[in-house]
């Protein structure tokens, strides 16, 4: 399903391409204290950037509807990768956010999917696929809720000074985390690890694209 027929959608005479984004998500209540401050309500923002906002055009499906398209990279195509965005919320977040900043509704996603292999004398090295996910304006309010849900559950464990470990993600399909070594160690040793030069805080800053 691929659909070439669309234009970027506009805010403000721009073009909406790696466009960054910031929006009042909602409060959650965090009555503690923490470094010092005590805390009543908490404002939650929602930041990211978006890589790019379309609008169908004739002949494509519903000629006039906007999008957010999201491009993604693998080495492999199937079932299973086009399967993790229908309930993606990252990309339920880009939908509601993009729907914040141009004010008018944004059925859903566009995948942009690249697949590149290694070179192989059977196997395709470069392949294309785009597939559309339409949301109902009903699951953009729940991913909000939901979202702040999981907001106020992480302040939660932060007042009581313990995050439960969640054994699950311990490997993924893109192979192991990198703090599994840390967290196979005995608890008592783990800060040490954690503070050596092993590992640098790293945080990701969407407003300027920057990583520090």
């Amino acid at each position: 399903e691929i659909f070439d027929h669309f234009k970027p959608v506009t805010h403000n005479g721009q073009p909406v391409i790696e466009t960054y984004f910031e929006f009042p998500l909602g409060e959650v209540k965090f009555d503690s204290i923490y470094n010092g401050r005590r805390y009543g309500v908490i404002k939650i923002i929602w930041t990211g950037r978006i890589d790019m906002g379309i609008e169908f055009e004739d002949p494509a499906p519903d000629p006039g509807s906007a999008w957010v398209m999201d491009h993604k990279s693998t080495t492999i195509l199937g079932a299973n990768f086009f399967a993790e965005f229908e309930n993606s919320s990252p990309a339920l977040g880009y939908t509601w956010a993009m729907q914040e900043l141009i004010g008018r509704e944004v059925k859903g996603l566009y995948l942009n999917a690249i697949a590149l292999r290694r070179p192989s004398k059977t196997g395709v090295q470069f392949e294309v696929q785009r597939k559309r996910y339409p949301y109902d304006p009903e699951r953009l309010t729940e991913w909000r809720y939901n979202t702040l849900i999981l907001v106020s559950d992480f302040l939660s464990h932060l007042d009581r000074g313990y995050f439960p470990q969640e054994f699950k993600w311990c490997v993924g399909k893109y192979g192991p985390c990198k703090y599994l070594p840390v967290c196979s160690m005995p608890p008592s040793q783990r800060h040490l690890v954690l503070t050596s030069n092993s590992f640098e805080d790293v945080t990701w800053n969407p407003k300027n694209g920057t990583r520090g």
